[in-house]
């Protein structure tokens, strides 16, 4: 157990396989990752608790798990790595739920996305992809698919 800070709830953790610990005290966000409400904003647990630990986290980085569960709160399990070195741990792991797209398709979503009379979910079954995936690649102000002009 990890002392509570205040008149905050505990953050409680089970060891698993491979010493990951899981939070039984604190529920998952939509995200999937286990959410700790500090200083009257929610944020994922494993950032908070890297803070916690090592201060705070460069602009622009990550914190991934070198065990590539999201669920864990073991600090010995996190590194600091850029958007790059986490989706490419991730797809070595095969533990992201996206495929790596390359020009061609990212392409062929915005010529087809707005000729296309469904909706985005159907759109990502094509192509293989979710339907966030599909919001990004056609949104001129995301940054995710910026390289492809």
């Amino acid at each position: 157990m990890i002392a509570p800070h205040g008149n905050k709830k505990s953050i409680e953790h089970v060891a698993v396989n491979a010493n990951c610990y899981i939070c039984v005290s604190h529920k998952p966000g939509k995200d999937g990752y286990t959410q700790v409400k500090r200083n009257g904003k929610y944020q994922r647990l494993h950032r908070y608790l890297w803070q916690k630990e090592h201060g705070a986290i460069p602009f622009g980085q990550y914190i991934c798990h070198k065990c590539n569960n999201n669920w864990c709160i073991n600090i010995a399990h996190m590194y600091v790595g850029d958007q790059k070195t986490n989706m490419l741990d991730k797809a070595r792991a095969g533990t992201t739920h996206t495929r790596i797209l390359t020009r061609e398709v990212v392409e062929a979503i915005r010529i087809w996305r707005p000729r296309w009379t469904g909706t985005n979910v159907q759109l990502g079954e094509l192509f293989g992809v979710n339907e966030r995936t599909i919001r990004h690649v056609v949104d001129p102000n995301s940054h995710a698919w910026r390289w492809v002009n």
